[in-house]
């Protein structure tokens, strides 16, 4: 059987054990990716009393891993389309372990730093590698959702961190939710080198050793005869384009480019000032911890419910119309956040309504970038974006902590990052005037 026929089945067909399996592990994966990224939120405020932070230096702790995760994606994510989706994400999750490991020794603020940008590093390689893995394993039907679900393991790894968090920090101190997450992360490390397999859509591009082999034996895995249509004789298949960041700038995909581009910044931006400052700030202002990190637990609960919804009526609504909206819905919410969010109540309401609209366009921008670009050089496109999308991840924290040490307010803050979604509102539909095609 060709690769193309073997695609097309398992395109048209339901979703098979492996596929389920593959979409899991990547959840599994995104679950501690989630833990390990925000550990730094929930034991914000545990550090800064213990060294004594200020706002700005706070502000640059939390921009540490992002710094990480920017070059990880634009660095080691390439790697993932020349070598597989699999040994990369094997690497960089060893990786990713150690960081977490290191930064339960650390004795001072830079050191501190250093195991963050690691740690950020390597799941910088993780995130766009699996999110290729998810798209070229799921069937048409189920992509958009096979990726949200998929995405959603990250606000489940803030939620479950979150509630880890609040008793470890209480019963053993902060240093012990860095223990803990990086030897759950070597845990599942076990688990994806026994069971994750590579791409049909890799092995088919021919950069794979033994690609026939590894082929026949994937599709066999996949309940699919590969000897059911030989391919007809004196037929070569068509060869595959090399992968490179050229394609982004052709003309059929520059608009896609720029619009996902200015989308990811904006977006990380204000998703990442949310996860990072929510509970210090709260605290700062009064609010006991549980409660402040409670802020970061809603918002995920919020984040996991969009996801999910974007990912479940994509095929009915269309996913550029859902992402639209969830923009659009992201400034009263985070505005009314900020007016309201004063006590449990107000908090729990509105951090949950936040993350349902700002968490639920993050998860369907993973979703379009995985439709609009090639084989070729999807894992490179989307390494890019979120590459991109991590300048603004690290300027969020940063600029917040910059305007807490001026003396604003909450409140204040909220609002300046609440005009971010409108931008990337703005991006998409003058993405579509120019002429990028996106999906409906």
């Amino acid at each position: 059987m060709s690769t193309s026929n073997a695609r097309s089945i398992l395109d048209q067909g339901p979703m098979r054990p492996l596929q389920i399996l593959v979409v899991g592990l990547c959840f599994a994966l995104n679950v501690f990716d989630g833990f390990d990224i925000l550990a730094i939120s929930f034991t914000a405020p545990a550090i800064r009393d213990e060294w004594g932070l200020s706002a700005q230096t706070l502000g640059a702790l939390f921009s540490a891993s992002l710094a990480g995760m920017m070059l990880g994606s634009f660095l080691l994510a390439p790697l993932a389309d020349r070598l597989g989706r699999r040994p990369a994400i094997i690497w960089f999750l060893a990786l990713a372990s150690a960081g977490m490991l290191l930064t339960g020794l650390v004795t001072d603020v830079y050191q501190a730093m250093g195991t963050r940008f690691l740690t950020g590093l390597a799941i910088g390689g993780i995130l766009p590698s699996m999110n290729a893995l998810v798209a070229e394993f799921s069937t048409a039907r189920r992509r958009a959702f096979s990726i949200n679900v998929m995405h959603t393991g990250y606000t489940v790894g803030a939620i479950f961190g979150g509630f880890l968090s609040i008793y470890l920090i209480g019963q053993i101190g902060w240093r012990a939710v860095y223990f803990a997450g990086g030897a759950g992360s070597l845990v599942l490390l076990v688990a994806v080198v026994w069971l994750l397999p590579e791409s049909i859509q890799f092995l088919s591009t021919g950069q794979g050793t033994d690609r026939e082999r590894k082929l026949r034996a994937l599709l066999h895995r996949l309940g699919v005869d590969p000897d059911a249509a030989p391919p007809e004789r004196g037929k070569q298949p068509a060869k595959q384009p090399v992968s490179s960041a050229r394609e982004l700038f052709s003309p059929d995909l520059l608009p896609v480019t720029l619009m996902m581009w200015t989308a990811f910044f904006v977006v990380y931006m204000t998703i990442y000032y949310l996860f990072s400052w929510l509970p210090a700030s709260l605290t700062a202002a009064g609010v006991e911890l549980a409660t402040g990190v409670s802020a970061t637990i809603f918002f995920s609960i919020g984040g996991t419910a969009g996801m999910l919804a974007i990912g479940y009526f994509a095929p009915r609504f269309g996913l550029v119309r859902l992402l639209k909206l969830a923009f659009a819905c992201s400034v009263p919410a985070i505005v009314l956040l900020g007016l309201l969010g004063t006590g449990f109540v107000g908090i729990a309401v509105m951090s949950t309504a936040a993350g349902v609209f700002v968490s639920g366009a993050v998860g369907g921008l993973y979703a379009l970038a995985a439709r609009v670009y090639p084989t070729s050089c999807r894992s490179t496109a989307t390494g890019w974006a979120i590459g991109v999308g991590r300048f603004g991840a690290i300027l969020g924290p940063l600029a917040a902590g910059y305007l807490y040490g001026m003396g604003w307010t909450n409140t204040g803050v909220l609002a300046a990052f609440a005009v971010l979604p409108l931008i990337a509102l703005t991006a998409m539909v003058l993405g579509q005037r120019q002429g990028g095609e996106f999906p409906k």
